[in-house]
């Protein structure tokens, strides 16, 4: 495990716990520097345990489309993972999980997916997977909030969402790991990752494809044994208390 990482997680929970009302000697919490790196060597089979402070339990609904607590965010952070690296003018950046490559003349975006990511059962997050959080944000069935203008502008989404289609005949599976979104207009946001045109997390099709729209945010398979392509899995659950995850 990273030190960075867990002083990063320890800042914030500091953070968190001054910003509450509880102030130890008078320290400010705008004193804390955002980020440090500490440049010692990791610690082997070490543990990171992360409290988070908040006015409810979460919820446990382990896909970030369908999810609406952000307790839940704070837990599942550490397994779930942006497909995105960002520029630090916040544009696409190269090296993530997967890279996107915007055709202005053409209105298409084509998202490739690095070629070891894979999920925590050991299958490879494939295109399918991507095309499959298309159809779950956008069927009406699953009532995600991800379903919004950005996405509607998505070749046939929007028959897609109203039942006249069975598939969104704006997503092209390329290949295995080679999603192309072809898209009815460009905004200029469209260069931004978080900009909500192209959704930066996967669900596993594989995994979910037997289980009903309307059933999946209530399901064992997100709320008891998630899969994640992230750094870490989950080895236990408490619901609504606590969880243990391994690398």
């Amino acid at each position: 495990m990273e030190k960075k990482w867990a002083v990063k997680s320890v800042l914030a929970l500091a953070t968190t716990l001054l910003m509450s009302g509880t102030v130890i000697n008078s320290v400010q919490a705008a004193k804390f520097p955002i980020e440090y790196d500490n440049h010692k060597k990791p610690v082997k089979g070490g543990t990171l345990r992360v409290g988070t402070v908040g006015d409810e339990a979460f919820k446990g609904v382990f896909a970030d489309i369908l999810r609406s607590d952000g307790p839940t965010s704070d837990v599942a952070q550490f397994g779930e993972y942006n497909l995105f690296k960002v520029n630090d003018d916040y544009t696409y950046a190269k090296g993530g999980l997967a890279e996107a490559s915007i055709d202005y003349g053409n209105k298409t975006v084509t998202v490739k997916l690095k070629k070891n990511a894979g999920w925590s059962d050991g299958h490879p997050l494939e295109a399918k997977d991507l095309e499959y959080t298309y159809e779950v944000a956008a069927n009406s069935a699953a009532n995600s909030a991800s379903y919004n203008a950005q996405l509607r502008t998505i070749e046939g989404i929007e028959e897609y969402h109203d039942g006249k289609a069975d598939k969104i005949s704006g997503l092209e599976v390329k290949d295995k790991k080679t999603l192309v979104i072809h898209f009815k207009e460009f905004e200029p946001e469209i260069k931004f990752p978080n900009a909500g045109y192209v959704l930066s997390t996967a669900m596993p099709y594989h995994y979910l494809k037997d289980v009903p729209f309307d059933k999946l945010a209530s399901s064992d398979k997100l709320q008891k044994h998630p899969l994640f392509y992230g750094p870490f899995k989950i080895k236990n659950i408490v619901r609504g208390e606590s969880i243990e995850g391994v690398k």
